[in-house]
Formats: C-alpha cells, sequence, structure tokens
C-alpha cells in the first residue's frame, strides 16, 4: 500500500511501522502459494521444471513494485526537513538528540551536527553506539582492548524498576550492589582464546 498519499510527515508513522524481514517471511508461504494455483502457459526451465509463464510476469512486477515503492519512502525519509518537536527524535530512524539517549547509549564520534531542536543538537542516527559489559561483548566473540577504560559507569540502584533491573541483568550486570561498567564496540577487537597446555584447556575469566 502507499502511503504517500496521505502521509505528509513520514517521521511519525516510519517507526511503526512493522519489520519489514519479519513481513516478507510471513507473506512468502502466501506468494508461493499464490504462484502455484494462477494459471498461465507454463514453460519448461533448463532443470526440467514446470514455470507458469503468467505467474512470472506478475511476481516480477510485484517485485519492481515493491522496489520501487520502497525508493520512494527511503527518498521521502532523506529530504524531509528536521522535525520541530523533540518527541520525534525519539524512535526516528534517521535523527538523534543526546536526550533522549538511553543508559545504555552514547554518541560515538558525537558529530557531525546536521541542526538544532529547541537548542538542542540533532546527530545522525548512525553516531548512537549501544554500550554493553566485558560479559555481554564476550558472548558475541569480542573482547576489550588493552588498556581500554569504561566508556560509562552506572551505579546501581536499590529501587531499580522491575523493568530496568531485567535490563541491567540482561546486560551482564553480576554485581546487584555495586558500578556496571560499560564498553562501545569501538574498543573491542576479536576474541583470542588462550590455547590447551597439556591437554588442558584454561578458563576464561571475565575480570
Amino acid at each position: 500500500m502507499d502511503v504517500m498519499w496521505y502521509c505528509m510527515k513520514w517521521y511519525r508513522i516510519a517507526s511503526q511501522r512493522i519489520n519489514s524481514a519479519w513481513w516478507d517471511a510471513v507473506l512468502a508461504p502466501l506468494k508461493e502459494l499464490e504462484a502455484g494455483t494462477v494459471g498461465g502457459v507454463e514453460m519448461l526451465t533448463e532443470d526440467g521444471n514446470n514455470v507458469s509463464a503468467e505467474s512470472s510476469d506478475r511476481n516480477a512486477f510485484a517485485a519492481t513494485r515493491d522496489s520501487l515503492e520502497d525508493m520512494e519512502l527511503e527518498t521521502r525519509a532523506l529530504t524531509e526537513p528536521l522535525p520541530t518537536n523533540q518527541q520525534a527524535y525519539k524512535n526516528h530512524q534517521l535523527y538523534a538528540i543526546e536526550r533522549w539517549l538511553t543508559k545504555y547509549q552514547i554518541l560515538h564520534p558525537k558529530g557531525p551536527v546536521l541542526g538544532f531542536c529547541s537548542s538542542h543538537p540533532v546527530y545522525p542516527r548512525t553516531c548512537v553506539q549501544t554500550l554493553k559489559t566485558k560479559e555481554r561483548w564476550l558472548r558475541e566473540g569480542l573482547q576489550v582492548k588493552a588498556d581500554e577504560h569504561p566508556t560509562k559507569l552506572l551505579k546501581r540502584s536499590s529501587k531499580l524498576s522491575e523493568v530496568q533491573a531485567s535490563e541491567a541483568v540482561d546486560y551482564g550486570d553480576a554485581d546487584p550492589g555495586g558500578t556496571i561498567a560499560l564498553y562501545g564496540r569501538w574498543q573491542m577487537e576479536p576474541l583470542c582464546l588462550p590455547c590447551a597446555v597439556n591437554g588442558i584447556v584454561p578458563k576464561l575469566f571475565c575480570v
């Protein structure tokens, strides 16, 4: 469905649209069923399979139409002026202001500044980096580089809500009464596992 005809400010609904990859996966079985039931002239491919000429043309047309609509939506998002409402930057796909970052996010690099909204600098969304603990980065096969210091230290409060507490646990907070040391991806390098010595594999300790 073409939303460009009734949507004058694309950023207001962009964050509410469903994930395109998930939607394609949901529609894939239906498209296969439709292709199998649509009649038309059958052609014989090189591997000996029969393919409906009409269904092939319809699939090609649908793919082209979807691609054109995606390009139109992307163009609209890139050419729209910066929103003047601070709330619009909270989940904006292209822009961000620092006041709406979570405690596990940071701007790196902090620039360029694209403009201002109520005196708040506007940055590209690509500048927003997610911070994680050493343990969380290890799950992704990364380790902290030598001589790197935490980008941010969070103090765990005893009055955290259930949502905040579960979020802290998810980010690898093993010390409920202490601080949470967070690092950025730019401080990481590929994990180097120690070699086995005399048939004994050294344990990997996270400090």
